[in-house]
């Protein structure tokens, strides 16, 4: 698995990112950034703030510091609930899309280009 995932013997993914290109590097880049993550972000940790246009997420007693794509993998597999039902459960590519804008422009505020069609679509693939 060393080889395939992110860990010391690859430069913590920077080696797949000296592989690849364009919007597909910029995405393995962020993805393997390491950050603080919520490490348990199903979707009853995150709550719609009442007439305003802003989400707050809540219980953060798993947080640490952890792959920004962990975060990202773990909300999506949440979706499946306690059956793990993906075929029932598992977000289709526009809601995939809506959450990694979102995501990504407070977190990488400085990669807008992900919110293009093109870098959504490497993400949501």
């Amino acid at each position: 698995l060393k080889t395939v995932l992110p860990s010391p013997a690859n430069g913590n993914g920077n080696t797949f990112v000296q592989r690849s290109s364009g919007v597909t590097a910029e995405v393995e880049r962020i993805v393997s950034t390491v950050v603080f993550c919520h490490n348990d972000l199903l979707s009853g940790n995150i709550l719609k703030l009442t007439g305003k246009a802003a989400l707050q997420v809540v219980d953060f007693e798993y947080g640490g510091y952890n792959f920004a794509g962990f975060d990202l993998a773990n909300h999506f597999c949440e979706y499946a609930g306690f059956d793990f039902d993906l075929d029932r459960w598992y977000p289709n590519a526009a809601a995939q899309a809506r959450f990694f804008e979102a995501y990504l422009r407070v977190a990488f505020p400085r990669s807008p280009w992900l919110l293009n069609a093109e870098g959504t679509a490497k993400l949501c693939a």
